[in-house]
C-alpha cells in the first residue's frame, strides 16, 4: 500500500462503496428463477446492501450536521443550521422520491393491469408512503405489498431519522454522543425483546421487525457514532499493521454475520447477526473513509470513473431498478439467469436519467433559493444595521 502526505477533505471512497452496496442490492431484488442455483443461498439469507447504505448515511449525515453546527455556532443561529441540514436533506431525496410515486400512479393507471389493481387495493396505505411513515404500515401487508412500493420502507426510515437527528441541534454538542449511543442501545434491545412479543413460529417475526420497523437504527446510528469518535478511531487506526488487522478482523466479522444466517434462519439468530452485521459494516465504511482520506492504493478501485459514476446515481438507481425488473421480467428474459446482466446496465441508465434531468436540476434550484435568500437576509440586515447607525 502506498499513500500520499497530504490528506483529502472528503471520502469519494465512500461513493464508490455505496456503487457495491446498490448491485448487492439489485442482487438480492431479483427474482428467484432468474438466479443460478449456487446463488440461491446468498440472494435469499445474505441482505446487507440497505444496512450498508445506512452505516455511510449516518457517518456522513452526522458529519455534515456537526460542521453546519459549528458554522451556525460561529456566527448564525440553530434556526439556519436547522434550514442548511434540511435543504440539503429534501433537495437530495423528494424530488427523485416523489417522481417515482407519480409514475408509478401515472404508469398504473395507464396500463390497468396487475399494478393498478395492487395499488387501488391498499390505496389506504398510499399517504403513509406521501407522508414517510410506510415502515410502519408495511409490516402486516410485506406478503401482499407488491415489491416496488415495498421496497420504499428505507426511504420513510432514513426521513425520519435525519428528523430525529435534528434533536441533537438543541443540546450541547457534548452530549451529543450519550443520546445517539442511547438510541442504538434502545434499538438493539428492542431487537432482542421483539423475540418475546412476536410468535417464533409464525416465521413473521424477522420480516417484520427487522427490516421495517426501527430495528435498523443501530446501523445508522453506529454511522452516526463513528463520526463523533473519529478522532479517536482514527489514532486507532494511526499505523499500517493496525489497519490490516482492523480491515481483516472486520472482514471475518462481517462474513460470519452474513453467511451464517444460511445455517441458522431463527428469530433469535437473525437478531445477533443482525446486529454484529451493523457493527461490522459500520467499521469497514471507517476503515475506507480513512484509507481513502490518506490517499491508500487499497481503495483506489472505488474512486474509478464507473464506481463513483454509479455511486453518485445509487439513490436513482435504488428508486428505478424495480421498474426495469418488471419490464424486462415481460420478455423472454423472464426466467434467464442472463437477466441481472441486462437489468444492470439499464438501471443505471435509467437512473442517470432520472439524477439528469429530475434530481441534478433540482438539487442546484433549492440550493440557490435557499443561498438566494440567505443573502436577502444578509443584505437587509447590513442595510438596517448600517440605517440604526446614522
Amino acid at each position: 500500500m502506498g499513500n500520499s502526505t497530504l490528506p483529502k477533505p472528503s471520502f469519494p471512497a465512500l461513493t464508490g462503496l455505496r456503487a457495491v452496496f446498490i448491485l448487492w442490492v439489485m442482487f438480492v431484488h431479483l427474482s428467484r428463477k432468474a438466479v443460478p442455483g449456487f446463488l440461491l443461498s446468498a440472494h435469499e439469507n445474505w441482505s446487507f446492501g440497505v444496512d450498508g447504505f445506512f452505516a455511510i448515511s449516518g457517518f456522513l449525515v452526522m458529519r455534515s450536521l456537526e460542521q453546519a453546527y459549528s458554522k451556525g455556532m460561529d456566527g448564525g443561529s440553530k434556526a439556519e443550521v436547522v434550514k442548511g441540514y434540511l435543504s440539503r436533506r429534501v433537495s437530495r431525496i423528494w424530488p427523485g422520491y416523489y417522481i417515482t410515486l407519480l409514475s408509478l400512479g401515472m404508469f398504473a393507471c395507464l396500463i390497468r393491469g396487475g399494478l393498478y389493481f395492487q395499488l387501488k387495493q391498499f390505496s389506504s396505505i398510499i399517504p403513509s408512503f406521501l407522508l414517510f411513515y410506510a415502515n410502519y404500515v408495511l409490516p402486516p401487508l410485506h406478503r401482499e405489498v407488491p415489491l416496488i412500493l415495498k421496497i420504499l420502507w428505507s426511504i420513510s426510515f432514513q426521513e425520519q431519522f435525519y428528523l430525529l437527528l435534528l434533536v441533537l441541534v438543541a443540546i450541547p454538542k457534548e452530549n451529543w454522543r450519550a443520546v445517539v449511543l442511547f438510541s442504538v442501545a434502545s434499538s438493539i434491545a428492542l431487537r432482542f425483546l421483539s423475540l418475546l412479543i412476536f410468535d417464533l413460529n409464525s416465521g413473521d417475526h424477522g420480516n417484520r421487525m427487522e427490516s421495517w420497523l426501527i430495528l435498523n437504527l443501530d446501523a445508522i446510528g453506529w454511522g452516526c457514532l463513528a463520526w463523533l469518535h473519529i478522532r479517536t478511531l482514527r489514532v486507532w487506526l494511526g499505523t499500517q499493521t493496525r489497519m490490516w488487522v482492523a480491515g481483516l478482523s472486520l472482514l471475518c466479522v462481517f462474513v460470519l454475520s452474513v453467511t451464517l444466517r444460511s445455517y441458522w434462519p431463527s428469530d433469535p439468530a437473525r437478531a445477533v447477526f443482525c446486529t454484529f452485521r451493523a457493527i461490522s459494516l459500520t467499521g469497514i465504511v471507517v476503515l475506507v473513509s480513512e484509507l481513502d482520506r490518506l490517499s491508500f492504493n487499497a481503495v483506489e478501485i472505488l474512486n474509478t470513473k464507473l464506481f463513483q459514476f454509479v455511486g453518485m446515481i445509487s439513490f436513482e438507481i435504488y428508486l428505478t431498478h424495480i421498474f426495469v425488473y418488471s419490464v424486462l421480467e415481460k420478455s423472454f428474459l423472464k426466467e434467464s439467469h442472463g437477466l441481472f446482466l441486462v437489468a444492470l446496465p439499464c438501471s443505471v441508465f435509467t437512473g442517470w436519467m432520472m439524477y439528469r434531468f429530475v434530481s441534478a436540476p433540482a438539487n442546484q434550484s433549492m440550493r440557490s433559493l435557499l443561498e438566494g435568500r440567505r443573502e436577502l437576509l444578509g443584505f437587509l440586515h447590513v442595510r438596517v444595521g448600517s440605517r440604526s447607525s446614522m
